[in-house]
């Protein structure tokens, strides 16, 4: 982009479509790859009658997107999929604050580069600005792609949204490749870097991840039930709310399924506290193997410790976040 060039985005979309689109209430973006400027950002504020967005491989600077977001004056569902930060631009942090900034009721980000914290301890990170917003008092439903560089922002943002929180996604970035899909021997045999990622991230998990605080939740969804920390967590919900639980697997060998891992956890779903609440536990996998089959192993391991209907198996493609 030479001197002189003036995004499309400030010629041809923001002072156009808003006029144009008076009745439009879920705005969809894909491939926009952008710095927007202040002016364009004010003209957004047009779209009065949008209450949804979903942005899908976006590409611009994290104080741009908090101010593109702000600019919706009715927003409520922020769905984030695939984000590329393009560094600094032409919108700050300082501009942010004098727009009125949204109120979430649902906020999606399933996305392994999103930059949730800032890597610089002077600059605002994304996670932070929310909570200066008034989303704070408004969000009740959240999926979020954890990872150690995030994790205590994490823990930040359910420790203070979390007494209000009724349903939330947690996407772990960083518990080895793939866990679900190893049996015993391939799982002693991993590569040393690899567990000691699992264990610092374990480690992150048990120190700011605090599901005590979410005393409203009524749904959870997680990846690998097994996992100890993963596991852990779930024995700490004290929400008399909860009634569905769901994981996300890849799954390669069907001897995981009836592992010790897994009546582990099984019977951790059999406890009065938690058996008494769940309506439904969900298993999403990514498998080639026959689903009949896999179905039956679920039901060999898990049936004898939940309600009757309570458990549910779907064989998924391509449902993991976008990496």
């Amino acid at each position: 982009m030479g001197p002189g060039y003036i995004p499309w985005v400030s010629v041809d979309f923001a002072p156009i479509l808003p006029l144009a689109l008076q009745k439009c209430e879920h705005l969809y973006f894909e491939g926009v790859n952008e710095l927007w400027t202040i002016g364009s950002l004010h003209q957004l504020s047009h779209f009065s009658t949008v209450t949804e967005l979903s942005l899908y491989r976006f590409a611009t600077s994290v104080p741009e997107l908090c101010a593109f977001i702000s600019t919706f004056p009715n927003l409520e569902r922020c769905i984030i999929r695939s984000f590329r930060d393009l560094g600094s631009g032409g919108v700050t942090f300082d501009d942010c604050s004098y727009l009125p900034g949204p109120r979430l009721k649902l906020l999606h980000i399933k996305s392994y580069h999103f930059p949730l914290a800032s890597d610089d301890p002077f600059e605002q990170g994304f996670l932070e600005w929310v909570l200066g917003t008034e989303s704070r008092y408004t969000l009740r439903d959240i999926a979020i792609t954890a990872q150690n560089s995030n994790i205590e922002a994490v823990g930040d943002l359910l420790r203070v949204v979390g007494p209000q929180l009724e349903h939330l996604e947690i996407i772990c970035q960083g518990l080895g490749s793939s866990r679900e899909s190893r049996d015993d021997e391939s799982e002693f045999f991993a590569a040393p870097q690899s567990l000691l990622v699992d264990i610092s991230f374990g480690l992150g998990i048990h120190n700011h991840l605090d599901l005590t605080r979410l005393t409203e939740l009524r749904s959870l969804r997680l990846q690998y039930p097994t996992y100890i920390m993963i596991h852990a967590l779930v024995s700490t919900i004290t929400s008399p709310f909860l009634h569905t639980l769901s994981f996300q697997i890849r799954l390669r060998s069907t001897y995981n399924i009836v592992s010790g891992k897994h009546q582990s956890i099984a019977q951790l779903f059999g406890q009065k506290k938690l058996k008494d609440r769940l309506k439904l536990v969900r298993f999403d996998y990514e498998s080639e193997h026959d689903a009949h089959m896999v179905q039956k192993l679920f039901e060999i391991t898990y049936d004898d410790f939940l309600g009757p209907g309570v458990l549910q198996v779907n064989q998924v493609e391509g449902d993991m976040p976008d990496i």
